[in-house]
């Protein structure tokens, strides 16, 4: 009985971990609100590429104060635990204008797609 209680609670540890993932996206997101001090409306979170266990590479879409829609790409490097980031590289800035969205910084340096 004894042994099946432990299994028991080994498996709700396991299921209730959160993929890194996951992990990363909320620490990411909160950090993108905190720089954007309430300013960023309809912060949505596009695609988020983990390109390795620390590294993410983030595009997401906002309305900003002059009510014009952004789309940023950066890349996110994380702490080991995914709950601070330690750094961040801009690699795209566009915003929305007659319908597509436009080109107005790239950092071809680190952008590799």
């Amino acid at each position: 009985m004894k042994n099946k209680f432990i299994i028991l609670l080994f498996v709700m540890f396991i299921y209730c971990q959160k993929k890194p993932i996951d992990k990363a996206t909320n620490t990411i997101k909160h950090n993108i609100e905190l720089k954007g001090e309430g300013m960023l409306n309809g912060l949505k979170i596009q695609s988020i590429q983990m390109e390795d266990s620390t590294t993410f590479k983030v595009k997401y879409t906002f309305t900003n104060p002059f009510n014009k829609v952004m789309r940023i790409t950066n890349r996110f490097y994380l702490n080991t635990l995914l709950d601070t980031i330690k750094s961040k590289e801009d690699l795209r800035t566009e915003v929305m204008s007659e319908g597509e969205y436009k080109t107005v910084f790239e950092n071809k340096k680190f952008l590799k797609n």
